[in-house]
């Protein structure tokens, strides 16, 4: 659980000579406006408020939506005013609240065809701060992270509108990480059996993935190095339990053959480079037959060129 020294020093670490001076007032003013109200999960309301800002702190964003984090209920919740907001937090903070209190006032019916992609719309037209946008992503990944204590109907909507509304709309902002994780607390949700079964089957977690991608990382820039290949960039991910089961049922397919749990991208500078980084991958390790897409010499459609492998890794 965050509380605000935390907040205060992730904020301090990168917003060198800001005055942090509104995180404290925003705090105050939180705490005294939320006094005694609890949060859906059960917890002080301003923890939650706490826990959503500290998730904007640590996507480095700056001071006024880190404190329109910690407002962002004042307006739902009715226990202060626009102008209020204005007149003490400036004209930016009184923004984004009011912005992201409209897009949690937005009711989403699963039933109706297009609806999603509609409400989706919608929320970029009333985001045109983007900051508004990244408030209510990072309110709803707190909510996602203690809907565990809310009733089953309850839980199933909220992961329903997060995995048809919110997911996407972090995708398509371009925050990957925040997309995964709604995605996985959704199907947790949405499906808990095959949750179960399918966490049950892996061999490790996403932490465990993780560091296993980092080391790889390492090993694909010492081995493209030796053999004069200097790499734009090199991404790896361990892919996400959601993406997981979306093939295994897209594909009917048993978990045994997903054969890519984590998946690395090198992006080189000339064509040549690419299909060099290509040999330097199977020298390095066992290519699994029949996984080789070559998307240079015959291009998609969209002009997406690249080439595909799937290799047996270091362990």
């Amino acid at each position: 659980m965050s509380d605000f020294k935390g907040l205060y020093s992730i904020a301090a670490g990168y917003l060198h000579g800001v005055d942090l001076t509104p995180l404290e007032d925003a705090y105050a003013f939180a705490d005294e406006r939320h006094a005694g109200k609890l949060h859906a999960s059960g917890e002080p309301y301003i923890s939650h408020l706490l826990e959503v800002a500290s998730i904007l702190a640590s996507m480095k964003m700056d001071r006024e939506t880190i404190v329109a984090g910690l407002l962002h209920g004042v307006l739902k919740e009715k226990v202060a005013t626009l102008a209020e907001l204005e007149k003490r937090f400036g004209h930016d903070v009184a923004n984004i609240v009011d912005g992201t209190t409209k897009i949690t006032n937005v009711r989403y019916n699963s039933h109706l065809a297009d609806h999603a992609e509609n409400i989706r719309k919608l929320f970029l037209a009333m985001g045109a701060d983007i900051r508004v946008l990244l408030v209510r992503l990072a309110d709803r990944l707190q909510d996602m992270l203690t809907l565990a204590s809310a009733p089953e109907e309850l839980r199933r909507q909220v992961a329903r509108e997060t995995m048809d509304l919110y997911a996407p709309l972090a995708s398509r902002l371009g925050i990957d990480w925040m997309k995964r994780e709604l995605e996985d607390y959704s199907f947790s949700y949405l499906f808990p059996l095959e949750y179960q079964e399918l966490t049950s089957h892996l061999e490790s977690t996403l932490s465990e993935r993780q560091a296993y991608v980092d080391e790889v990382i390492g090993i694909l820039d010492e081995k493209l190095k030796k053999n004069h290949i200097r790499p734009l960039r090199i991404i790896g991910r361990p892919k996400h339990l959601y993406s997981i089961y979306k093939k295994l049922v897209a594909q009917k397919i048993p978990l045994e053959r997903v054969y890519d749990k984590v998946a690395f991208r090198i992006i080189v500078n000339t064509v040549k480079e690419c299909y060099q980084a290509l040999g330097t991958v199977h020298a390095e390790w066992t290519p699994i037959p029949g996984r080789i897409k070559d998307w240079i010499s015959a291009p998609k459609s969209n002009n997406y060129q690249s080439l595909h492998t799937t290799v047996a890794g270091p362990r």
